[in-house]
């Protein structure tokens, strides 16, 4: 649900049998865990003002392989303000089929953490799928809620996934790499790979207007540079 003066609500409804999952560790609800549903599944949103309730989706379901779940909804406010006085933005949806967090065998480390599958422009209550939103990263958004930067984070378990600093383009449902420089997640020093070898380390990542940023590495030599990207 998304509360506001344009209320928003979201509704996963089941024609068929609900159940219940068993505990799987680690996985993305914990040692909890969730229901889904076996039979139709109906992904509905309802304006406050609407009588009618739109369908956003409709699918089958047999199991916990394929039976979707609404685990989240993210409100990305826009700078700009519409004519009426009210904020703009999109509310991000997480609808999706996730078997490595409510099946027993799970998926190990490393499996996606985000599921954002729509997205709904609070204006016009438009609705468009998302297919590219990147799977796992915290989100940095710029003020216009246009883009977001994924600053690296650890997904693994021994030593140090070093990777470029990523970036998703809501308008367009594209992500793409924004630095050739690749380190691993931000810390207060260098980092190590599993066999004890130093990897330069990112400081943190701002944006400083709508389409550039910048952030800063530390090299193995024990020096920072400071690097200025446009997105």
């Amino acid at each position: 649900m998304f509360a506001g003066k344009d209320r928003l609500t979201f509704v996963h409804e089941c024609q068929g049998e609900v159940k219940v999952s068993e505990v799987v560790s680690g996985g993305k609800f914990g040692m909890g865990t969730t229901k889904f549903c076996v039979g139709k599944n109906f992904l509905s949103m309802k304006d406050a003002g609407a009588a009618e309730i739109a369908l956003m989706s409709e699918t089958v379901s047999t199991s916990t392989e394929d039976a979707s779940i609404l685990t989240g909804i993210e409100f990305v406010p826009s700078s700009d303000v519409m004519e009426t006085g009210r904020l703009n933005g999109t509310i991000l949806v997480s609808y999706a089929v996730m078997p490595c967090s409510i099946s027993k065998d799970g998926c190990g480390v490393g499996n996606p953490t985000n599921f954002v599958t729509y997205a709904v422009d609070v204006a016009t209550k438009e609705v468009r799928p998302i297919a590219n939103y990147p799977g796992g990263g915290t989100p940095i958004w710029n003020d216009a809620g246009t883009k977001a930067i994924f600053p690296v984070e650890q997904r693994g378990g021994a030593g140090c996934d070093d990777r470029a600093i990523g970036g998703y383009d809501l308008t367009t449902d594209t992500s793409k790499a924004l630095t050739t420089e690749a380190a691993c997640e931000f810390s207060n020093g260098l980092s190590f790979d599993v066999n004890g070898d130093p990897f330069p380390v990112w400081g943190p990542v701002y944006w400083t207007s709508d389409s550039t940023f910048m952030t800063t590495i530390l090299g193995i030599d024990g020096k920072w540079k400071q690097i200025d990207g446009t997105f």
